[in-house]
């Protein structure tokens, strides 16, 4: 079964018609499939001073405050605080408001 979605524009917001609930299927826009050809290497030794571009955290950048490529070389450590989805650093904000 596949259902196909309608858009109608409020107040220069998009919404869909007929509620918030999900679909299983949906009607996909006719688009040329775009390929990228991949510049880095499937494999990261660790071995940079800087973290490969590539990777990523959800809503916190990896910075040292996080992460480490020093303390143990070849290796990434990641400190553990919030979960990588969370926007709080309390240890961080602790610690200042101590200093």
């Amino acid at each position: 079964m596949k259902v196909k979605l309608e858009r109608v524009w409020k107040d220069e917001w998009s919404y869909v018609v007929g509620g918030k609930q999900g679909s299983l299927e949906v009607v996909a826009p006719e688009m040329k499939e775009v390929r990228w050809e991949r510049d880095y290497d499937e494999v990261d030794h660790f071995n940079d001073e800087q973290l490969n571009p590539h990777f990523q955290s959800l809503r916190i950048p990896l910075s040292n405050n996080i992460m480490s490529l020093t303390d143990n070389p070849g290796n990434l450590r990641l400190y553990g605080k919030e979960s990588l989805t969370s926007t709080l650093c309390w240890a961080q904000k602790i610690s200042a408001i101590l200093n």
